[in-house]
């Protein structure tokens, strides 16, 4: 049976993984909005009345 200290330092080390796993995850869809948000500002907006009717 484990101790209370190694499990304490397999949460710590779980615990930071963790941490580090959401940080990266935030980035990455910040960094995603970013990109689009970019992409969509200089786009004009397309309604549906202004698009060309095909038949």
């Amino acid at each position: 049976m484990a101790d209370r200290r190694s499990l304490g330092i397999l949460g710590f080390l779980l615990g930071g993984i963790t941490a580090a796993v959401m940080l990266t995850a935030a980035m990455a869809v910040k960094h995603q909005l970013d990109g689009r948000l970019s992409l969509d500002a200089g786009a004009p907006a397309m309604v549906a009345s202004a698009a060309p009717v095909l038949r």
